[in-house]
């Protein structure tokens, strides 16, 4: 089965290969068929990603509300941004300085929206929309970030040009400090208000009909809310220095953490079955990547979604076990 990434919509190229260590292919859903970053249609044209968009519809409103916030939100730069209280049955719009406020708008928002109904009598629900819309900016959010670390690393790398030129071969000192520096891993971008993204990414997720078992993200602080929040989830594994992806134990690796997933997940005992095992001192073929896996048992998976995202789940919602991973 393939494993589902969250709570994000939006994925780098330097995240999918690392994950793609431990799994050929990674689900990444979008709030929106238009909105598909190029890069990812890019990488899901190579099997790398498996893009889903589970709700459809309503994309010229998405669209004309994304619209709106973004010349809303550049003509009232450097100004605290609320919501646009004054207008009736409007969307919320937030801006990323602001979290707090707009934690409490949306709680505000959706407390005032209940009970109004459409032309017709029927009772006006716009939180799947606000879901959406919210991941839509979030999904913007994580791409300028991006964009910004990629400035500041070549910002780095001509720093280090010119310590070259003016220092010559006694530079080593240098380089290593600036080295150091760049060891750490990928940025969390879910320390950016974690309990929201997640309950929103559940609001959309929760209408796919993938049932796969394994949900995988890179955030530490994305993890640790999730693990807060199931006192139920134990840890099974942990594997260091996974092989890496042009390693010849790689294809290995992944095929045995395949099997032991699927094991896992329909298993009555998933901390008895045998791990995967392969050498951790190849050297150059070992990554400096590492991969925690905890498991739910007796959670079926869209239940938990629901239970970490505070979403109503449907029916079913597949069979067995969940297990949540984080790859670090």
């Amino acid at each position: 089965m393939k494993p589902i990434f969250f709570p994000f919509t939006y994925i780098s190229k330097t995240v999918t290969v690392a994950l793609n260590t431990c799994f050929p292919e990674i689900t990444v859903y979008q709030p929106s068929e238009k909105r598909v970053p190029a890069g990812m249609g890019q990488l899901a044209e190579t099997g790398m990603l498996d893009i889903r968009v589970p709700v459809q519809g309503d994309e010229d409103e998405l669209d004309a509300l994304y619209i709106e916030y973004k010349n809303w939100a550049h003509t009232h730069k450097g100004v605290e941004i609320s919501f646009f209280m004054d207008r009736k049955d409007t969307i919320p719009f937030y801006d990323d300085n602001t979290p707090q406020k707009l934690r409490g708008d949306i709680l505000k928002y959706q407390q005032n929206d209940q009970g109004k109904q459409d032309d017709h009598g029927k009772e006006v629900d716009n939180s799947l929309l606000i879901a959406r819309l919210f991941l839509v900016l979030t999904q913007d959010y994580d791409i300028q970030n991006e964009d910004l670390e990629h400035e500041l690393k070549s910002h780095e790398g001509r720093e280090k040009s010119l310590f070259k030129a003016l220092l010559g071969e006694d530079d080593n000192v240098v380089f290593n400090e600036n080295k150091e520096k760049q060891k750490e891993p990928f940025e969390d971008q879910g320390a950016y208000m974690t309990g929201e993204r997640i309950k929103f990414w559940s609001r959309l997720m929760i209408h796919d009909d993938n049932d796969s078992g394994i949900y995988i993200t890179n955030s530490r602080a994305v993890f640790d809310h999730v693990i807060d929040t199931l006192p139920d989830a134990e840890e099974i594994c942990r594997f260091e220095a996974i092989p890496r992806v042009d390693s010849d134990d790689n294809n290995a690796w992944q095929s045995d953490l395949k099997a032991y997933i699927d094991e896992a997940v329909s298993s009555s005992q998933p901390a008895s079955i045998e791990k995967p095992v392969y050498d951790q001192t190849a050297g150059d073929s070992s990554s400096d990547l590492s991969l925690s896996l905890y498991v739910v048992q007796g959670v079926q998976p869209k239940n938990l979604v629901s239970r970490i995202g505070g979403v109503s789940s449907p029916e079913g919602g597949g069979k067995g076990n969940t297990i949540i991973g984080l790859l670090s």
